[in-house]
């Protein structure tokens, strides 16, 4: 008796740190979704114009066979020549790993207080969209893992449901 109890307790346990954490993932994804989308959409919509020219690339491995690659450098106001060093341009500009940096381009800044370093957005670039779109795809697959989680919890907690769902051992 107080094995099935200490069990359901357990299971309780399990239950509610995954419930956090994955509410915590939905906020996280949601506040870097509307953050990204915000930031790209008042850049583009009405941003400060600019010339970024690329000094240090950065590169990562993403699964096996993809890198994906951004710029830093430092960005010069059209309007008063403010000068803005170590900004991040997140796009590759048509180069490699391993490439000399490439012509300066034109984008449009958006001057976040709270970014470090601040970021550039070339004209034309549809993050305000990639970034919602990606969030809601995340958002859905952790709903689908708190829907797995309360399945697998509720099969654990009542005896015999785990042969009603198809989960039993």
């Amino acid at each position: 008796m107080a094995s099935g109890r200490l069990r359901r307790i357990g299971v309780t346990v399990v239950e509610v740190v995954v419930y956090v954490l994955l509410t915590a993932g939905v906020l996280v994804t949601a506040a870097s979704g509307v953050f990204g989308a915000v930031n790209s959409w008042e850049a583009e919509h009405g941003g400060e114009t600019g010339t970024f020219t690329p000094v240090e690339q950065h590169c990562s491995r993403h699964r096996v066979t993809t890198v994906i690659c951004t710029w830093n450098g430092t960005w010069v106001s059209d309007v008063d020549g403010r000068v803005l060093r170590d900004v991040h341009l997140d796009d590759s500009l048509g180069s490699e790993e391993g490439d000399a940096p490439p012509e300066p381009v034109h984008p449009t800044l958006h001057s976040d207080r709270f970014a470090d370093p601040q970021v550039v957005y070339l004209p034309g670039e549809k993050t305000w969209i990639l970034a919602p779109a990606v969030s809601i795809l995340l958002i859905g697959i952790e709903v689908v893992l708190a829907w797995r989680v309360h399945r697998w919890a509720g099969a654990k907690r009542v005896p015999g449901v785990a042969e009603k769902h198809g989960t039993g051992t």
